[in-house]
């Protein structure tokens, strides 16, 4: 479900993809995900730091 990313991979890629950014910038009548792309990726980061827990299902 992570197309094989590690864990590095997945937080550069939430962080940077500009597919993934397109959240913060949606197009025309479209309201964009809270707060900034740069920090969804330091979310993501401490989830690494603190054991990136995924729940089974």
């Amino acid at each position: 479900r992570n197309g094989g990313r590690s864990l590095s991979q997945i937080r550069e890629h939430m962080a940077k993809d500009s597919l993934v950014g397109w959240a913060w910038h949606p197009g025309e009548g479209r309201s964009p995900a809270p707060g900034t792309q740069a920090q969804f990726g330091a979310l993501i980061r401490a989830w690494i730091v603190t054991g990136a827990h995924c729940p089974e299902s």
